[in-house]
């Protein structure tokens, strides 16, 4: 049974620990966490300080993410460039998933293969703008780039809503269902950002990696695909 998300600061170097004062990385890595990241030039400076009250946006241009150990309790700042952030994740049905929590809290009791069987159902919600299902082919481990900025020649782009700005990236295995929510056990991002519309676009330019950005979209939210999504390895 997946338990409630409890992120662990994991730097680059392979150390582990809280993420507190110091100085400045030039590259921090994540193998699971929450964090509250600014996805929009207009929110780009504006953070939830550590240990404030979870409703308080206070401005700091410092460039400061913060890491959710606990929803429920503390907030502790990681000191990473907010320009992208990197994370790995690891898959047996070889696929990827977004959404955002609230957009599939109807699927709270459903089975765990609810997105599985039969392949409209899946259709249904990416078309809805519930959530992007991405077959990458291939079970394992991939690492990811969520990048700040849209990235330039995207190989999928699409519209995602995000009602409660709680967003999950990663193994389509942590997918809500049978009473629970991601939990990052197998790795990916709990992201806390804006609601709205976004336009998530993905790019795989290796066999095991993957980058994508989400940006505020002015669209509708919704899709038009008429199958299943498929994200082949980029050419050379």
């Amino acid at each position: 049974m997946r338990a409630n998300a409890v992120a662990r600061f994991a730097p680059a170097d392979g150390t582990t620990g809280s993420a507190s004062s110091g100085q400045r990385p030039e590259d921090r890595s994540f193998s699971s966490r929450q964090i509250r990241w600014p996805l929009s030039a207009s929110t780009a400076n504006w953070w939830s300080r550590p240990g404030a009250d979870s409703g308080q946006r206070l401005p700091n241009g410092s460039g400061d993410m913060v890491v959710v150990n606990d929803p429920q309790t503390t907030r502790q700042a990681a000191q990473v460039s907010p320009v992208s952030t990197k994370f790995q994740f690891t898959t047996d049905t070889s696929t990827l998933c977004v959404f955002d929590l609230e957009a599939l809290r109807h699927r709270f009791e459903e089975d765990a293969d609810w997105w599985v069987h039969p392949p409209s159902v899946q259709l249904s919600e990416l078309n809805a703008a519930n959530a992007a299902f991405i077959d990458l082919g291939v079970d394992g481990s991939y690492s990811g780039t969520l990048e700040e900025v849209v990235i330039p020649s995207p190989s999928l782009v699409l519209v995602l809503s995000c009602p409660s700005g709680s967003v999950f990236i990663g193994a389509a295995e942590e997918i809500t269902a049978e009473g629970m929510e991601p939990d990052c056990s197998r790795g990916g991002l709990l992201l806390r950002i804006q609601p709205g519309t976004y336009q998530l676009s993905i790019a795989r330019p290796g066999a095991r990696a993957l980058v994508m950005s989400l940006s505020l979209s002015q669209a509708r939210p919704g899709n038009c695909f008429t199958a299943p999504l498929r994200l082949a390895e980029s050419a050379a």
